[in-house]
This record gives structure tokens, sequence and C-alpha cells, in this order.
């Protein structure tokens, strides 16, 4: 059985087509482009687990940052769990390609958590791994609008693992500051 004939490499026949809807070959998108970002989500992954290991892990009550960070990662998950329960409706490498992002966004989560819990700064890795990962999910757009032979679920849930994207990629640019006094119940801000 064959994941990836001639046909799913041919990139130039996306753009000299005449179908209103420009989609990239199958394997070219789930391989290409889809998997390459989630090779930062490993070098994440040992950075911080060696910047945790010269803090003590405190388990606390978690940053708001962490807390949308998680979320943004927990929806993502969401998603991609939607697309593997279509994993009859879909190409073999699209379910690969799907487990794959699955399990390492769990690792992603995990990372957030611990980064949290060891209060160290962002790091650069999870950067690139957002701006990547934002392009990868571009090409995946106009499948929305693309109603032939592909199913509905796995259309919006790609359409909304690029919002989740475009969210998390600001979240990493441009870290929300939340004031700790602004957080604190009127008891704790009472000088008495």
């Amino acid at each position: 059985m064959e994941i990836c004939g001639a046909k799913d490499w041919n990139v130039s026949a996306t753009f000299c087509s005449s179908e209103p809807v420009p989609v990239l070959p199958a394997c070219f998108q789930h391989v290409v482009l889809s998997l390459p970002p989630l090779v930062f989500i490993i070098f994440g992954a040992f950075q911080i687990f060696g910047a945790a290991t010269k803090n003590k892990l405190k388990l606390k009550k978690l940053k708001p940052l962490s807390n949308i960070r998680l979320s943004v990662i927990g929806g993502l998950i969401i998603s991609q769990l939607c697309v593997l329960a279509q994993t009859s409706d879909l190409l073999i490498i699209e379910a690969i390609s799907a487990g794959i992002i699955f399990a390492l966004l769990v690792i992603l989560g995990v990372v957030v958590f611990v980064q949290d819990l060891a209060n160290t700064v962002s790091i650069s890795s999870l950067f690139y791994f957002w701006l990547l990962f934002l392009f990868s999910r571009a090409p995946l757009v106009p499948l929305i609008h693309n109603d032939d032979g592909i199913n509905e679920v796995v259309r919006i849930s790609h359409f909304v693992s690029f919002i989740l994207a475009l969210f998390g990629f600001v979240l990493e640019c441009f870290p929300l500051k939340f004031d700790e006094q602004a957080l604190l119940p009127p008891e704790a801000k009472c000088s008495h």
C-alpha cells in the first residue's frame, strides 16, 4: 500500500489548475509544510527541561498568560482530535500527520506548563514553532470553501487550527502583562 503517489507531490499542478480554490497536494501539505514546525517543540522541550533542572519546580497557581496559552494549545489538541476522529475519510498521510501533530501538541502543553512552574523566560524555539505552524496551517484555510471530497468536520478543524495558531503566535510575540496587584481579591488589596 502506497502512502504517497507522484501526483501527491506535484505542487506546480496546484497553480496551473482551473479549480476556483487552489489546494496543495496532500503529501506536500502534510509532510513538507505541516511536520517541520514540530521539530521546534522537541528543541523547546530540551531547552525548557534543561532550564527547569536548574530551577526548582514550584507547584503554584498558573500565571494568567500560561492559562491562555494552555487554552490555545488545548483548542488545537481538540481540533486535531476532530481530524483524527474522521480517519476513515482521510488519506493515510493525513491521518499520520494529524496523529504526530496531536502528540507533539500534548508535549507542547507540558512544555508550557513546566515553563510556568519553573518560572523561566520565554524560549526562542516556541516563537519559531508558532511562526512556522501558522504558515503551515494557512494553505489549509481555502479548504473551508472546497466542498468536493473533504469532510466538513476536517475543513472546519483546519480553519479553527489556523485561527488558534494565529492567536498562539500573537501570544508568543507579544506576551500579555498582568499586574499582579490587579489579580488579587479586594481583601488582599486592603491595607488593614
